[in-house]
């Protein structure tokens, strides 16, 4: 199971996609601390650089992650069928439920990786640009500097499960539609009737 997963993650990161999609949410981190900086002081209160991680966590778990999400993993199983490589693991003595559940463990790998990435830019950006601050303030709890990394790294850890759970989704979509158009635009349009449904709950 590991030299799968381990196999898995080479072919991933062999490819620009993982880079991209870093680069992405440098640029989102950029963007929002510039469109911060440009509001009137009135209009918005400045974050400090112990808080921006929450705010960045806000902007990118709702769209942007499950749309790499969607992409990562349908690429992953659409890309076996189309270049014919799906067969070959199967031909030693891998089941095919073992390499299924290989590839969802793989994805939640790079999941935990992206929100890891997304923690350490943010706290850098944040802190450039807003700087550090003597606490941060979640839930309406003021924490100190230890206190308050170890909060966002539980809020960022949690995160993991709900988009484990539609990276798991997006895997059964492009095993029952082998064509990564089809499986890609039906797990985006579920991600948009989730969230018009979490809209009107």
């Amino acid at each position: 199971m590991l030299n799968l997963i381990k196999n898995e993650m080479v072919k991933t990161f062999s490819t620009k996609k993982m880079y991209v999609f870093y680069g992405i949410i440098i640029v989102f981190c950029l963007m929002i601390a510039l469109t911060i900086i440009l509001q009137p002081g009135e209009i918005i209160a400045k974050p400090t650089g112990q808080a921006f991680p929450l705010i960045l966590l806000k902007g990118l778990i709702g769209q942007i992650f499950p749309i790499f999400i969607i992409i990562i993993a349908v690429d992953m199983i659409t890309n076996e069928y189309r270049n014919g490589t799906f067969k070959l693991p199967l031909l030693h003595p891998v089941s095919r439920r073992k390499y299924i559940i290989s590839k969802i463990f793989s994805i939640i790998v790079l999941i935990v990786s992206m929100l890891g990435f997304t923690l350490a830019s943010s706290y850098g950006i944040g802190t450039i640009f807003f700087g550090w601050g003597d606490g941060v303030i979640i839930d309406g709890s003021l924490y100190g500097s230890v206190e308050g990394v170890l909060k966002m790294m539980s809020y960022y850890g949690i995160s993991i499960l709900p988009l484990a759970a539609f990276s798991i989704v997006s895997v059964v979509l492009a095993l029952l539609f082998s064509n990564t158009g089809i499986a890609v635009g039906i797990s985006i349009g579920l991600l948009f009737a989730l969230d018009i449904a979490a809209t009107f709950a």
